[in-house]
């Protein structure tokens, strides 16, 4: 069959084309063709925010005049009602739902919460698209650190300049009563204005805590003359209402009886004066420009983020008016909303404003008849064109008849042809079903023998190799049909032995009771977890279990899986904790009793030391004065152990040689045990040195030394000994230990007493634990040595038999480098110069001022920390040092150094107090501080700790 041709005359042909021509030439000129772009835009907050409408009427503005059209999106967050983002993973969810398929040409994220959201999403929401941000406050490039395609404008706040407008037309202010919200965007902008804090010394900025509305404005209406209130973003209370930023000003001006400062612009027209303002619109339009130029084509590595000052001096004149400011004070660039305008300045605006009317009315005219006439032109021309082409589709209609007739016969000949192929293509699908459904009964069974096959391996690798006793035993009669390798490794019998022998054969049960509970629980309930029992090993040694079973029916026949898991460590590291709990317990009680001793024995070493100085050279005097100052002396050092125990100081850390401390202590012993009892040493041949605490470790030793003497009433055998150890985690885990690998000095003290049973051995560290009578024993003496050992990163244990005798091994880590033993220092340095003494404590405050006047410094006295600023602002000029006790009411230490450095950040200060806590003398140290000194202290160390302090 040869194809139909269709002759159309070329004079209608070209009619056609005409028409089409002039149709595409005129929408052309009437509507140019664009491209829309799309942009999400993100808001932080809700609709009706005023600093986002702010933001987004800069930005819609901007993209008007770059665009006839945009696709702009916009998704509310709200986070001021939400603070707390929980809602943001399925907002992203719904997010990335809806815009799957819209190719976003670009986000804009309006303040830092949304931000946030765009950072943690925008790939999930849009994959690829770029990112603008605006309105960013406490902006760091940290925030955008490891991110592509990405830019925007940080929100500063020109917080510096307007405190500089405000003080300058307020001299005499003293305070600066700074009020915000506690949102991400209130902190974040506080955090701006700390920064720069130290701008301003003469002046002290207060934050409001957060509080209910009615609150604040309570505590607004107490302002003086003198204070001025600075306005941060406030528009969520402590109670959850939330304003606007026009709202909040409103609130706030309302309420205070002096002037009230912002940065923010919606808040300006609403009772505060003015300052150096930021516009939401600035933000707004910088981020369009941005986008606009991205959408352009322009490559984000030429858009640096916008991170300038774009605030600028704004007021309100009406205000200005009511505090009596002279606007003649304010910059000259100020921009003044509520001033009246002249009537010279209204009448010439009208003018001009009607001429401009009648120009651009005249204008419009003129244009819109030119256009009305151009239309009516172009009318007549289409009508025209539509007649000619009209006459051209009747001639194509009476073609297209035809054709059709000859097509229906060509279908009908077909439908012949596709009804004999139909039941051909029947006839060879049900075979091809047939064969496909012998050939899934035959995959179904090979995929199911497979799968068989792999969870009987897999039952096998995970029965084998399991780190956990498991055994399968028969119900019936108790015999074991199987048992994995860990149970041969943990009780001790080859699988040979088991299979086929109970577990009462066995003997794997230390108590009868026991396997009668489980196998009472399982025949009740077919299932047993974590049944704590003691079992038994084949070669005797029992150990502490976690017993579990389940009843499993396989072919026909019951059998119970066991599982046993060894807790012997557990329960060792359970003990330890329990033990380490009480000595932490007691040891506050100990710290605290240690801190106040301190403090009594600093006032009466100092007296002492005093009354040695000024009274007359006299042997009994002299004599008297030893007697006490040895005595404080000795009090000192038992404080120290005191806090050592509580671990309320740290170890004073110095090169020790143990064989000299084991002599010493055998030296006092000798004078103080019974004639009976032999005293004898068995050390290392080197002398093996120890990083510690002398005093510490010598009153450890000795105490192990005094309870061996107390276990031998009838005499017996002492023996100090050493030896060096080399610890690996095996060695360790078999010694029971939990140090960490390395060389290490063992000292054993043994003695042939009368021993310690099992039940007293696992109470003998705690605290008050005592096996003597009343009133011969604290109890403290081995907790004391257990809170020594482990300050020295070491460990202690015990082994004893009743009647046969025990022995303590302390394990210390070895010092393998050569080191220097440090040399007592007893110099008087003199110096001279201000010092400030500063102490809770009066009899402290009297010795100390005596003491520092005898050593030639000028002394100012302050009983606490509020007091201390006062002093010290008073005579700043004449205060070298300030010596600071670290516990005081009203104002602790470390929080007066911090006030005494905002008033003198190069202040020289030398901290004290009657114990140490853990860390604390090191962070001050880096703080600043020139140093430490422990109570109580005697007139040579003070010296020599003052003159360090001020550089001699």
């Amino acid at each position: 069959m040869k194809p139909l041709r269709m002759n159309i005359p070329a004079g209608i042909a070209s009619a056609i084309v005409m028409v089409w021509a002039l149709l595409f030439l005129t929408v052309m000129h009437l509507h140019a063709a664009v491209s829309v772009p799309r942009i999400l835009v993100l808001n932080s907050y809700n609709m009706g925010y005023d600093w986002w409408e702010e933001e987004m009427d800069g930005l819609r503005g901007t993209l008007a005049k770059a665009y006839p059209r945009i696709d702009l999106y916009v998704e509310h967050l709200d986070t001021k009602k939400f603070p707390a983002k929980k809602h943001f993973p399925a907002a992203a969810a719904l997010l990335a739902s809806k815009y799957a398929e819209r190719n976003l040409d670009v986000i804009v994220a309006m303040d830092n919460a949304a931000l946030e959201f765009a950072l943690r999403y925008r790939q999930h929401i849009a994959p690829g698209a770029p990112l603008v941000f605006c309105g960013i406050n406490d902006y760091e490039a940290a925030m955008i650190a490891g991110q592509d395609f990405l830019t925007g404008v940080a929100e500063y706040h020109d917080f510096a300049g307007t405190l500089n407008l405000a003080l300058q037309l307020h001299p005499s202010t003293r305070n600066v009563v700074v009020i915000h919200d506690y949102t991400d965007t209130g902190m974040a902008i506080r955090r701006e204005l700390e920064k720069m804090a130290q701008l301003f010394p003469a002046i002290k900025l207060k934050f409001m805590e957060e509080m209910p509305l009615e609150e604040t404005v309570r505590k607004l209406q107490m302002l003086t003359p003198g204070d001025l209130v600075l306005m941060l973003s406030y528009t969520v209370e402590k109670g959850g209402r939330t304003f606007t930023h026009a709202e909040a000003a409103r609130l706030v001006s309302s309420a205070s009886p002096v002037p009230v400062y912002s940065v923010y612009a919606a808040q300006l027209g609403n009772g505060v004066v003015g300052g150096r303002m930021m516009e939401g619109q600035i933000q707004g339009r910088k981020a369009a420009e941005l986008a606009v130029r991205i959408i352009g084509g322009e490559s984000l590595e030429n858009l640096p983020v916008v991170t300038g000052n774009l605030s600028h001096p704004m007021f309100d004149y009406s205000v200005l008016k009511k505090f009596d400011i002279s606007p003649a004070g304010l910059p000259a660039d100020s921009e003044m909303i509520n001033k009246p305008a002249s009537t010279f300045a209204i009448n010439k605006r009208a003018v001009w404003l009607g001429v401009a009317f009648t120009l651009f009315t005249t204008i419009g005219l003129v244009v819109l008849i030119v256009n009305v006439r151009k239309r009516r032109s172009l009318e007549r021309m289409l009508l025209l064109k539509i007649e000619q082409y009209q006459e051209s589709q009747e001639e194509l209609q009476a073609t297209e008849e035809l054709l059709r007739t000859q097509v229906d016969d060509y279908i009908q000949s077909q439908d012949e042809l596709q009804a004999t192929e139909e039941m051909l293509r029947e006839q060879i699908s049900e075979y091809q079903s047939t064969h496909d459904q012998l050939l899934a009964t035959e995959e179904m069974l090979r995929i199911q023998l497979e799968v068989a096959e792999e969870s009987s391996q897999k039952f096998q690798a995970v029965f084998e190799h399991s780190p956990i006793t498991v055994a399968l035993t028969a119900l019936q009669d108790g015999t074991f049909s199987e048992v994995n390798q860990s149970f041969v490794d943990t009780f001790g019998y080859s699988r040979e032995e088991a299979v086929g022998k109970t577990s009462v054969e066995l003997g794997v049960w230390a108590n009868a009771a026991d396997r009668i509970r489980y196998q009472g629980m399982i025949k009740e309930t077919g299932l047993v977890r974590n049944f704590e029992v003691e079992m038994r090993r084949k070669n005797g040694d029992a150990f502490m279990a976690l017993f579990s079973g389940v009843r499993l029916d396989i072919a026909a026949r019951s059998f119970i899986l066991s599982a046993v898991m060894d807790i012997s460590e557990q329960k060792r590291l359970q003990n330890q904790l329990f033990q380490s709990q009480k000595m932490d317990v007691v040891g506050q009680l100990a710290g605290g009793i240690a801190h106040d001793f301190n403090n009594m024995l600093a006032g009466i070493m100092a007296a002492a030391e005093l009354l040695k100085v000024r009274l007359p050279s006299d042997e009994k005097n002299d004599k008297l004065l030893k007697t006490i100052i040895g005595a404080t002396t000795r009090s000192a050092d038992l404080t120290r152990e005191l806090l050592s125990f509580s671990r309320k100081t740290s170890v004073v850390r110095s090169p020790v040689l143990i064989h000299d401390t084991i002599a010493a202590v055998m030296g006092l012993l000798e004078r103080t045990i019974d004639k009976k009892i032999l005293l004898s040493s068995r050390l290392t041949e080197s002398a093996p040195v120890v990083m510690g605490d002398h005093t510490q470790l010598q009153n450890a030793l000795l105490n192990l030394g005094i309870n061996a003497r107390d276990a031998m009433p009838q005499g017996g055998q002492l023996t100090y000994a050493t030896a060096r150890k080399i610890l690996d985690d095996a060695s360790c885990r078999a010694l029971g230990l939990s140090l960490k690998p390395g060389h290490y000095l063992e000292i054993s003290v043994s003695d042939t007493g009368v021993g310690m049973s099992k039940e007293i051995q696992e109470h003998i560290f705690e605290p008050f634990f005592t096996t003597k009578g009343v009133g011969k024993g604290t109890g403290l003496g081995l907790a004391v040595v257990y809170g020594t050992v482990l300050c020295h990163q070491g460990e202690v244990s015990v082994q004893s038999e009743p009647d046969v005798g025990t022995i303590f091994k302390i394990y210390l880590p070895i010092v393998e480098d050569d080191v220097t033993l440090a040399v007592g220092d007893c110099e008087i340095i003199t110096g001279k110069g201000g010092i400030l003494l500063v102490d809770d404590e009066e009899i402290l405050r009297d010795v100390g001022r005596d003491l520092l006047e005898e050593l030639g410094y000028t002394v100012f006295l302050a009983e606490d920390g509020l007091r201390a600023l006062e002093v010290f602002f008073t005579h700043r000029s004449e205060i070298s040092l300030v010596i600071l006790d670290m516990i005081m009411p009203k104002m602790g230490g470390r929080e007066t150094y911090l006030q005494l450095r905002e008033l003198e950040p190069d202040i020289n200060v030398l901290f004290c107090s009657g114990f140490n806590s853990e860390g604390t003398g090191d962070e001050l140290l880096r703080l600043g501080a020139r140093g430490f000194i422990q109570k109580p202290y005697n007139r040579s160390v003070l010296s020599q700790m003052v003159a360090e302090a001020l550089g001699r």
